[in-house]
């Protein structure tokens, strides 16, 4: 009797997913497709040099194509929090308000006075049901890709949230990124990947470190009474960076 391996469970960060669904959605304009729909993953470092004329944009693009060659070399399964989804969402929001705002050829001094309430003013109802609808359209575009992806279930939100607390309570994180780490505790993730260095060195040194042991022995004990797994089979995830597969 043969068993098929279970898949190793990586758990992306904010940043991180929105530079996978920028390069997808670059990927997927080109006629023919670019990996992972079409070709391979240099010649599409290779049209991204040659097409891409914005630094920073350029390099958002190659992470989001690093990660993607990352997760499908080495067949992950991906899930990553809602609240990701929510960050996203605000992210698009904003930016379709400064670009209405731009429009309008609003003078310097006015952006430093740039409010949530001229933000809100700027927005449709139908600009904020797009963006939504945008946002939640990843994961379509994350399986057209060939990477099984899922966001944590709606019915552990509790379950993140009671962690949350735990995980800040033990070693400091910024409110959201608790909540993303704690959304990888209760997926059960191999690793997190993460833009942020903060992040990725805190995760890891609660992991590792020795001067974190007492921490790390609280949080395995408090994720797998959550879990409802037996003391001693949860260890806690670790963090990489964006993937260099340049060769």
């Amino acid at each position: 009797m043969t068993t098929t391996p279970l898949l190793e469970v990586a758990f992306l960060d904010t940043n991180v997913l929105h530079f996978v669904d920028l390069y997808l959605r670059q990927a997927k304009k080109k006629k023919q497709g670019l990996f992972p729909f079409g070709g391979d993953v240099a010649s599409a470092r290779k049209h991204l040099d040659a097409t891409m004329e914005y630094k920073f944009l350029k390099s958002s693009l190659k992470k989001g194509l690093d990660v993607i060659a990352y997760l499908r070399s080495k067949d992950c399964r991906v899930e990553y929090s809602p609240v990701s989804e929510i960050e996203l969402m605000a992210g698009r929001a904003r930016g379709k308000a400064i670009e209405k705002a731009a429009g309008e050829g609003i003078p310097d001094r006015m952006w430093t006075r740039f409010s949530e309430t001229e933000i809100g003013d700027r927005l449709l109802v139908t600009d904020l049901a797009g963006i939504r609808k945008t946002v939640e359209g990843l994961g379509r575009l994350l399986d057209d890709a060939g990477i099984d992806a899922t966001v944590v279930r709606a019915d552990r939100s509790r379950d993140v949230l009671e962690l949350a607390k735990d995980v800040t309570g033990l070693v400091y994180m910024s409110v959201l990124d608790s909540v993303i780490y704690a959304g990888a505790l209760v997926a059960e993730a191999d690793h997190v990947i993460t833009a942020d260095s903060y992040f990725k060195s805190t995760a890891n040194r609660l992991k590792n470190e020795k001067p974190f042991s007492v921490a790390r022995k609280r949080l395995e004990s408090r994720t797998a009474d959550v879990l409802s797994r037996e003391s001693g089979t949860v260890t806690l995830p670790g963090a990489m960076g964006i993937p260099d597969l340049k060769p």
